[in-house]
């Protein structure tokens, strides 16, 4: 399956209807509790790997969902976002929770501001690049904080949605790219329900601890995958 490659103005479009959309059409908190079950399994494997009140960050953070749930937790968490409007949605969010949770505008190539994180992470952004270009991206993730981790989409997003310029990797590829980054300790993992028959009885007929153990060794029952690395923080 090919990526459709996007103009950066497209890109950049598609992310702000994306993000914003949800906040316009839905109740913001029927579009978060459907964001937070779905990434329920990243957010312990987050807390698994940050000391208690510790320091996460995470880029591409959209409208700011995951950071919400983190930081109602006690985490200090910090936002990096390239669009905007999108930050200014985040803001608003987190004020009407009366979470302080820092956002700001910029360039997931230039992260030289943020350092001394214990987990920086990210979620469906770094699949949108070509490989060398996502190998950037992780490096300088990787000088931000002591664990990167990385989640992208697997191919049964079709069933949620259009594809367009997503790439799609195998756990091995995602590690590969991960150690060309320079992070060691590199693992794989996956989560999420699929929304078809497969992931029913997964759900109600499987065990849950074979079914993560067939997400996190392949992509058959997954909706997202990630990988964990050590990074190398300045």
């Amino acid at each position: 399956m090919s990526p459709r490659e996007l103009s950066p103005e497209a890109s950049a479009e598609r992310w702000d209807e994306f993000t914003l959309a949800a906040l316009r059409d839905r109740h913001p908190l029927a579009w978060l509790t459907d964001r937070w079950d779905a990434e329920l399994s990243l957010y312990w494997r987050i807390m698994d790997n940050a000391p208690a009140h510790g320091r996460i960050l995470e880029i591409g953070a959209g409208a700011g969902p995951n950071l919400l749930w983190l930081a109602a937790r006690g985490y200090r968490c910090v936002g990096v976002e390239y669009r905007p409007k999108v930050v200014a949605a985040a803001k608003r969010l987190a004020s009407q929770f009366d979470l302080d949770i820092g956002y700001g505008v910029g360039d997931a190539f230039e992260l030289s501001g943020y350092r001394g994180f214990d987990v920086v992470f990210s979620v469906g952004m770094v699949e949108l690049w070509k490989r060398d270009v996502t190998v950037r991206a992780l490096r300088e993730q990787a000088a931000c904080a002591t664990t990167v981790i990385a989640v992208v989409p697997t191919p049964h997003t079709h069933l949620t949605g259009e594809i367009t310029d997503e790439r799609f990797y195998r756990h091995r590829e995602l590690r590969a790219i991960a150690r060309d980054a320079g992070l060691t300790d590199v693992r794989s993992f996956g989560y999420g329900t699929i929304p078809d028959r497969r992931g029913r009885v997964a759900r109600y007929a499987i065990p849950h601890a074979l079914t993560r153990l067939i997400q996190d060794r392949s992509r058959v029952l997954s909706m997202a995958q990630g990988i964990i690395g050590r990074g190398s923080p300045a």
